[in-house]
């Protein structure tokens, strides 16, 4: 037995799109905050550590 998933939304379930609506919105949220931690720590790390740019002048990038 296969389960076939509708291809038009409005046939499913109100209760199956309201829980895909809010893991989708969760899913965002999770996504916005990582990219906040991630920001905020590097301006926080870039604060703890003033060497790190000027201590490799004689370095050359990797291309």
């Amino acid at each position: 037995m296969t389960h076939t998933v509708p291809s038009d939304p409005s046939t499913q379930p109100v209760r199956q799109r309201i829980f895909a609506f809010a893991l989708m919105c969760l899913g965002f949220f999770m996504a916005t905050l990582d990219i906040q931690i991630v920001a905020s720590l590097l301006k926080v790390s870039a604060v703890a550590c003033p060497r790190a740019r000027t201590s490799c002048r004689g370095c050359r990038p990797r291309i």
